[in-house]
């Protein structure tokens, strides 16, 4: 049994990797899912210390892959490659997810399940894709396969947060947010106390982390079940619409920006006197997995990254962080209790059966609607206020303000149509 959704996304070919260290630390916390980058050996070796746990090899490079070879000939020479190593096998990575990708994904995946080959498609950028594109006939048509072929398909997604865990769960900044950046008034989600309970993450937008929610819309409308889904990439990192507010806050030398975690130390010392720096980090990710992910389709949070492939990926690495790994063992250990049996006890008498509640009263259509348009009103504002603030609003920021008033326009035409 696993005992922990948060797991690793290794870089194999690390200076000084120590493969046994990283084994020494998995078998304490039995992850759900695994990611090894150009290290099919030590692939084989976690499937083989923790058979339950699925492992994701990744050949880099890989991004552009899909345009040179044809889903089977991909398929093929995937399958030629692991041999009899009993892995997922990694696709392309933060690709988007356009339309002939989409495409190209399900053709693998139809590939893939008639050799028994298992694929892990998507890898997908944080904020990215954009919320309609989930709603294009070829992804559906993807997500209808994931579906299909749950047992040798899964989506993966890259959800990172800057700085703060909550960042993107509402516009405007962290610390002042929902509200026009600038002005005061907003909810300050920087301190521990103030990260959302799980009940109000389910109201949240989430443009980062939680994200995934907008597949998850598509799938519902569509009368699809959500697909199984890994975060292959997890963790703290710059993300472009939050990045003037990130460049105000204090920087760790000898790093000139606030990405990795290593990055972050100074700022998370004003922010977080309590805890060290790789406290910090693992009361970031315990909360994402309690606050957001559990209850979800969501069966691993893979951290970026065990090792370094290269210098500029030096700032994510983990390997080093033995308080970091300690939290997570005892956090995994203490997730999953074990199991004893309670001793025979003598039949009691029945108890009688609770009261009847009353029946809950439920909102009308146009209630539900209304309450709608009020919150994507409100959204619609902030967003419009946000572009008009920052210097590096792209065409992402007009494609989600134009799904926003489509919605608003949906809703509007639907009612008065029944009017």
């Amino acid at each position: 049994m696993t005992n922990s959704r948060i797991g690793f996304n290794v870089h194999a070919t690390s200076q000084n990797f120590d493969k046994n260290k990283l084994y020494a630390h998995i078998q304490k916390t039995h992850p759900a899912w695994m990611l090894v980058m150009d290290g099919l050996q030590v692939a084989r070796d976690i499937k083989a210390l923790i058979p339950e746990c699925n492992v994701i090899h990744r050949a880099w490079p890989d991004e552009e892959i899909w345009k040179q070879q044809s889903p089977a000939e991909w398929v093929a020479n995937k399958k030629r490659e692991i041999g009899d190593a009993d892995v997922w096998c990694y696709t392309v990575n933060e690709m988007g997810l356009s339309d002939n990708l989409a495409n190209w994904f399900t053709g693998v995946i139809e590939a893939a399940a008639a050799v028994h080959l298992k694929v892990v498609i998507g890898n997908c950028s944080v904020g990215t894709p954009a919320p309609e594109q989930w709603r294009s006939p070829a992804v559906i048509k993807m997500l209808q396969a994931l579906d299909k072929h749950r047992d040798i398909a899964v989506l993966a997604l890259h959800e990172y947060f800057i700085l703060v865990p909550a960042s993107g769960v509402l516009g405007g900044y962290p610390d002042n947010a929902g509200v026009k950046p600038g002005e005061h008034g907003g909810i300050n989600l920087v301190p521990a106390a103030n990260w959302p309970s799980a009940d109000h993450m389910k109201t949240f937008t989430c443009f980062h982390c939680g994200r995934f929610k907008f597949m998850i819309e598509s799938c519902v409308a569509n009368g699809i079940k959500p697909p199984r889904l890994v975060l292959t990439e997890h963790g703290p990192d710059d993300v472009s619409d939050l990045k003037a507010w990130a460049e105000q806050q204090p920087k760790t030398p000898p790093y000139t920006g606030i990405r990795g975690w290593k990055s972050c130390v100074e700022a998370w010392k004003k922010f977080y006197p309590q805890w060290t720096a790789e406290q910090t980090l693992f009361e970031t990710i315990k909360w994402l997995d309690t606050a957001l992910y559990q209850g979800t389709c969501v069966e691993g949070q893979l951290i970026f990254s065990w090792g370094y492939s290269s210098d500029m990926w030096q700032q994510f690495d983990t390997s080093q962080a033995l308080e970091f790994q300690h939290l997570l063992e005892t956090y995994a250990t203490a997730a999953l209790p074990p199991v004893t049996q309670p001793p025979p006890v003598p039949f009691p008498p029945k108890p009688p059966a609770p009261p009847t509640p009353p029946p809950e009263t439920l909102p009308t259509a146009e209630v539900v609607a209304f309450r709608q348009l009020i919150q994507l009103d409100a959204e619609a504002k902030l967003l419009v206020d946000t572009i008009k603030a920052r210097e590096d609003a792209n065409e992402a920021d007009e494609k989600q303000l134009d799904v926003i008033t489509g919605k608003m326009q949906e809703i509007i035409e639907k009612w008065r149509k029944t009017a």
